[in-house]
């Protein structure tokens, strides 16, 4: 997993949301509808990453869906995203830095 993917990632799926926030899919959908472009995602291992810090942030939630997969959604509002924008944008510094 590359820190630095999954940074990107997230500032990228953060900047989705705020321009769709009804979407709703699974990750695999993810990778290949949200992402731009879409070979911006990496490997699965690190959008799995980036949800999971979206999901810690409250920006995501997941969906149990009737058919057994997960689907992902934005589980806030905008002020929520916002503040997930500027702690994914802190975490891209502070790795820099380093």
């Amino acid at each position: 997993m590359s820190h630095d993917a999954v940074i990107t990632i997230v500032l990228g799926l953060v900047a989705y949301l705020r321009a769709h926030p009804s979407a709703c899919d699974t990750s695999e959908g993810i990778g290949r509808w949200w992402a731009v472009p879409p070979e911006s995602i990496g490997s699965q291992d690190d959008l799995n990453a980036a949800l999971r810090f979206l999901q810690s942030h409250g920006a995501v939630e997941p969906v149990a869906a009737a058919d057994g997969r997960v689907r992902w959604r934005c589980g806030s509002n905008e002020a929520v995203l916002a503040a997930t924008l500027a702690a994914g944008r802190e975490l891209a510094h502070r790795t820099r830095s380093q």
